[in-house]
């Protein structure tokens, strides 16, 4: 039996074919809330699986697409996976159990079967940044979200006149400058440093909370924008949620 992990963001899909040995190659597209790019991609038509588990925050609206795509061309019906109040040595910490995300749920999974009896901060810097605070036993303390990257940059270029209609500025690097010359780069720079003093900020505060310095843990797609800012303190580890999912479609929980 083939499975395939789906791991259906807000701006883009990752997937990859989920075995004994792991994951295997990881793909991605990115979405307008329109499945389209994903279903005619030369790796997505390849192979269909005999399961389908994905992990969906992109809206009910592309999951029944998807749905009725692969039971229409495959004849398999997806499997959604929902955030359950524990499993997977992991206790949910939300007072509503269903309304952490599945994608942060399946994070925790992840890094708890890959880091047992660690303490540790997750830091998904996508669409949103979310941080999710776990302690050694597997207890999640509460998380916090906030706007991504290029969320950020385009509700200012949004509600300023004088920034409003330039075009995307860069995303950032390794190379990123003290203070910039030029709008788009400002724009960029300030951006890019006003995610990653979250991003140091919450790890701030898992610390006090914990007691201890936990291990940080980062993914997400502006990730490799991120880490020159950030120093070694932060792992990259970027496909925790597919890695969560898989862990989710064969272990009991």
């Amino acid at each position: 039996m083939s499975l395939r992990v789906v791991d259906m963001g807000n701006s883009c899909v990752k997937w990859a074919e989920a075995g004994t040995r792991g994951l295997g190659e990881v793909h991605r597209v990115c979405h307008d809330g329109d499945p389209a790019s994903l279903l005619a991609h030369p790796a997505w038509l390849a192979a269909p699986p005999s399961r389908l588990v994905v992990i969906c925050v992109a809206g009910e609206g592309m999951a029944r697409a998807l749905s009725r795509w692969a039971e229409t061309h495959w004849g398999v019906a997806p499997e959604f996976p929902a955030s359950p109040s524990r499993g997977w040595g992991v206790v949910n910490g939300y007072r509503h159990h269903g309304r952490l995300g599945v994608d942060r749920w399946a994070a925790l999974v992840a890094a708890r079967r890959r880091w047992p009896g660690r303490a540790l901060c997750l830091c998904d810097c996508g669409t949103a940044l979310t941080v999710d605070v776990m302690d050694e036993r597997g207890r999640h303390l509460g998380g916090a979200i906030s706007a991504g990257l290029g969320t950020q940059r385009r509700a200012l270029c949004a509600e300023t006149a004088a920034i409003g209609g330039m075009t995307s500025p860069p995303v950032g690097g390794g190379d990123t400058p003290p203070f910039a010359d030029a709008t788009e780069a400002a724009v960029g720079l300030g951006t890019l440093h006003a995610l990653a003093g979250s991003v140091r900020h919450f790890r701030a505060q898992a610390r006090r909370l914990l007691g201890r310095s936990p291990l940080c843990l980062i993914t997400g797609g502006d990730a490799p924008a991120l880490l020159p800012l950030l120093g070694r303190a932060y792992r990259h580890s970027p496909h925790l949620v597919l890695e969560g999912a898989a862990l989710m479609a064969v272990a009991p929980p």
